[in-house]
């Protein structure tokens, strides 16, 4: 279990080295308009045969870790207010820490932001989910990411961005062959045995974070059995699992 908080701390900081850049050169399709959005469509194209119903009946989440003078909740609301339908009414206050929740019927889930104070420069989480059961709309999550960018870029915020999907798989060995659509090699790999989780780094995708020791990884992939109904779970992550290996899945 402790290497599964490791990489999921990890998971949570690696916003603060700056964006990322192409693994290899490689340049979005003409389907995606930016490197985010293509890493997005790669994920979900290897993910597709592998989750029952398809990548559509997985639920996905979709993280910004953002820091700038205006990475503020204020500031985001504003930017992205043509795409929250209407005005949130609910800004709360929460041990200094300034937080919106908002419904996105039109992207089927919840967007969530926190902004936290750090030092000179502000820092700003989003995080969007689907919700459980409504299903996913690749094309909305594709339309989200680039209005969430366009709000980001008037925010004048450095981001990293992070994307996993949850879902139940009849694979046991779901995890390598996410990797050999992805064309991935392993980097690391633990079994604590509830859970087997490995990281790789394919040069398809965009993003990737320092895994030590020289080696980068981009693409991490678990498989968890649910104690109690036995269920097998495959939760993949770009360029890590954010969250928990457990969180329930659709069924």
């Amino acid at each position: 279990m402790l290497a599964a908080l490791l990489i999921l701390l990890i998971g949570g900081y690696w916003a603060a080295s700056g964006k990322g850049k192409p693994a290899s050169g490689i340049t979005p399709d003409k389907a995606a308009v930016s490197a985010d959005q293509h890493d997005l469509r790669a994920l979900w194209e290897w993910t597709d045969g592998l989750y029952k119903g398809g990548a559509a009946r997985a639920e996905w989440s979709i993280r910004w870790d953002a820091a700038g003078n205006e990475a503020t909740v204020e500031r985001l609301l504003e930017a992205l207010k043509p795409e929250l339908e209407e005005a949130p009414q609910n800004l709360i206050y929460i041990d200094q820490v300034r937080s919106a929740i908002k419904e996105l019927p039109s992207y089927g889930g919840i967007l969530t932001a926190d902004a936290l104070p750090s030092g000179k420069e502000r820092r700003l989480v989003v995080l969007f989910r689907t919700t459980s059961g409504s299903g996913a709309n690749r094309d909305k999550l594709l339309e989200l990411i680039e209005r969430m960018e366009d709000a980001l870029r008037q925010l004048e915020a450095d981001y990293r961005i992070g994307m996993t999907s949850r879902g139940l798989t009849e694979y046991n060995s779901a995890s390598e062959k996410l990797a050999q659509r992805a064309g991935a090699s392993k980097v690391d790999r633990y079994d604590d045995g509830g859970t087997v989780s490995t990281t790789y780094y394919t040069e398809k995708l965009y993003v990737s974070v320092e895994a030590g020791k020289g080696k980068k990884a981009n693409l991490q992939a678990a498989v968890h059995r649910d104690s109690e109904t036995g269920q097998l779970r495959l939760i993949a992550g770009v360029p890590l699992i954010t969250g928990d290996y457990a969180q329930p899945a659709g069924d």
